[in-house]
C-alpha cells in the first residue's frame, strides 16, 4: 500500500469520515467547495485536484523529505511552504518565464517539479530541454500537463494530446511515462483527497548513461 493510502486509510476509518474530504497538503478535513457537482479547491489551502495528487505522488516518493536539490515552476502556496520548510532539502521556486532558461548548472538538480506549466510557456520544446540539461542522470521531472482531451477538468484549452506531448518529451532525452489519477490510487482514496480519476500525471527520469 502507498504511503499516502495506509496513513489516511487508518484516519478516516479512526474518525468515520467516510462523508468528508481531506486535503493532504494542509491536512483540511470537510467538505471541499464544488465545481460541476464535483469537489474541487479546498477550502483551506485553495488547492485543486491536480495539487492534491502530485502532493500524494511526493510524499509517497519521499521527495517532501528529500535531502537532494529539488527546482520547483509556479508552486501552489500550501506546497511550497511545506516544501521549503523541510530540514534536507535544497529547495529552490521559479516562474513560468525562467523555463526557456532555467538558471542552473547542467546536471545540477536532483528533482524538477514543473506541473501544469510546460504548454504554458513561450516554447514547450525548449522548456523541456531545459529541464532535461539541468537534471542530474537519473533525476525526476514531474512534468505534467492537461491534455487537449481533458478539456472539461479545466477552462483554458489545451495545446497537446498526449501523444503529442509523449512525443515531444522523450524527444528530449527524457524517459516518462503518463499516468491517470486512477492508475495511483483506489476510487477511496481519490474521494477522500478530492481528486478527479481522469487527472493526468506525467512522470520523467534522465536516463543515467
Amino acid at each position: 500500500m502507498n504511503r499516502t493510502n495506509s496513513i489516511w486509510q487508518s484516519y478516516i476509518d479512526a474518525n468515520n469520515l467516510s462523508k468528508s474530504h481531506i486535503c493532504p497538503i494542509c491536512g483540511f478535513c470537510g467538505q471541499f467547495v464544488s465545481k460541476n457537482n464535483k469537489p474541487s479547491e479546498c477550502p483551506g489551502c485553495g488547492s485543486q485536484s491536480r495539487d492534491r495528487l502530485y502532493w500524494l505522488y511526493i510524499v509517497d516518493h519521499n521527495l517532501d523529505s528529500s535531502s537532494g536539490s529539488i527546482l520547483h515552476f509556479n508552486p501552489q502556496k500550501g506546497m511550497r511552504e511545506k516544501l521549503r520548510n523541510s530540514p534536507n532539502s535544497k529547495y529552490r521556486v521559479l516562474g513560468i518565464s525562467d523555463l526557456c532558461n532555467i538558471p542552473a548548472d547542467d546536471e545540477s538538480e536532483d528533482s524538477i517539479i514543473a506541473n501544469y506549466v510546460i504548454d504554458r510557456s513561450d516554447d514547450p520544446n525548449s522548456a523541456l530541454a531545459e529541464v532535461t540539461r539541468v537534471l542530474r542522470p537519473n533525476g525526476l521531472a514531474m512534468i505534467s500537463i492537461f491534455f487537449s482531451k481533458n478539456n472539461d477538468l479545466f477552462s483554458i484549452p489545451r495545446r497537446f494530446t498526449k501523444d503529442e506531448y509523449m512525443t515531444l518529451v522523450k524527444s528530449t532525452g527524457l524517459d516518462a511515462k503518463a499516468f491517470t489519477a486512477s492508475d495511483l490510487y483506489d476510487d477511496i482514496m481519490l474521494f477522500i483527497c478530492g481528486i478527479e480519476a481522469e487527472t493526468p500525471l506525467v512522470i520523467a527520469r534522465k536516463p543515467a548513461f
